[in-house]
């Protein structure tokens, strides 16, 4: 008895059409609930599930990632070469170039190549993503290919055999194109024909549910993708590695929060720096504001020591404090010129000159000697 819900879409049939080792149409039909692709190395197993991804995933593909030689990757594929058959390339006799050796080589006739996937639900509805592309007879490169590609939905079966016979629209197109293929389609269901992936992915997305919102359909492929391209999971933990757990988002950014960390480092710095100086400085204001004010008081002192109009010094002071104390114990006379107020002399000297000033009689009788 199934246990898959019948409201879920499921694969129920791949088409491919001249892809790879598949020449003309070949057709798998899928079961509901499982189908298992067995066969010996180099019977096209790698090659089918290829032609699934460049429907499902979106481009650039990575094709044969499962089959191919993890060393050397010398059988690197392509859409290109899948329509043109690639069966191996011959090396000259000393081995330095190759030649590629086709089933459907340039030069030919033109043909279609690519896939359909059909899904079908449990009640009976079923729809159909397609990707083929017009390979014609000069071309010979995966550009060419993708120039020439289309994309489909349908909201329905779709059978690549309603291919045979297409003409193109106009002399000198490519047969694949939406006018060419309207007939082909509904467009009042809202089926489409584009040469755009994206409008394609977002409806198949869109109709089979592939996550709420664009961020989780985005990862639904990546899981798919990484899914087909797997080699060699031989333990729970490589398991979820490769097709549970995702990147962080902050290990993409790393670089961007290095780099803000760095700028907050040297601001740090230079913060710690600032506030060194600040610390070092802060006594130089009133280290300042001494050295200004004994700077006034020498410039005062300069110009009482400066000859007047009357050709003498505003002040003329024998060595003060020696020379008071040398007169006093002399008992002789000093004399002193002193235009300004004694008030301004230093006090010993002011207080010595008032003492003898007011005396009745002079108690100096000569002058001292220098």
């Amino acid at each position: 008895m199934s246990t898959v819900p019948a409201g879920q879409y499921r694969i129920e049939q791949v088409q491919v059409l001249n892809w790879g080792g598949y020449a003309g149409l070949q057709v798998m039909q899928a079961g509901r609930t499982s189908t298992a692709i067995l066969g010996p190395s180099g019977r096209g197993k790698s090659t089918l599930l290829d032609a699934m991804a460049s429907v499902i995933m979106p481009n650039p593909q990575e094709f044969n990632q499962a089959a191919r030689d993890d060393k050397g990757r010398k059988r690197e594929r392509t859409v290109y070469s899948y329509a043109r058959g690639l069966t191996v390339n011959h090396q000259d006799d000393n081995g330095r170039s190759a030649t590629p050796s086709y089933l459907r080589p340039p030069g030919g006739p033109g043909f279609i190549s690519g896939a359909a996937i059909t899904w079908s639900t449990g009640t009976g509805k079923r729809l159909t993503a397609l990707r083929l592309a017009w390979v014609g007879t000069d071309v010979t490169d995966n550009a060419a290919i993708g120039n020439s590609t289309v994309y489909g939905f349908v909201h329905d079966a779709f059978d690549l055999a309603r291919l045979d016979g297409l003409k193109s629209a106009r002399a000198g197109a490519t047969p694949l194109s939406e006018a060419s293929m309207r007939h082909l389609i509904g467009p009042a269901r809202g089926d489409l024909v584009d040469q755009r992936q994206s409008r394609m992915h977002a409806a198949m997305r869109r109709t089979l549910q592939m996550g709420s919102t664009e961020e989780s359909q985005r990862l639904a492929l990546q899981l798919l993708r990484r899914a087909q391209a797997s080699k060699g999971i031989f333990s729970i933990n490589d398991l979820f590695k490769e097709f549970v757990l995702t990147e962080p988002r902050a290990l993409e950014r790393w670089d961007v929060t290095l780099a803000h960390y760095q700028e907050a480092a040297r601001l740090y710095d230079e913060f710690e720096l600032a506030k060194t100086k600040t610390e070092t400085l802060k006594e130089l204001p009133g280290v300042a504001e001494q050295y200004r004010s004994a700077g006034q008081d020498a410039i005062g002192m300069r110009a009482l020591a400066q000859p007047s109009a009357s050709g003498a010094a505003r002040l003329e002071i024998w060595i003060a404090p020696a020379c008071l104390e040398a007169a006093t114990s002399a008992n002789c006379l000093l004399s002193y010129q002193i235009p300004v107020p004694y008030s301004r002399f230093p006090r010993t000297l002011s207080a010595a000159y008032h003492r003898s000033m007011s005396e009745a009689s002079p108690r100096y009788t000569r002058t001292p000697s220098p």
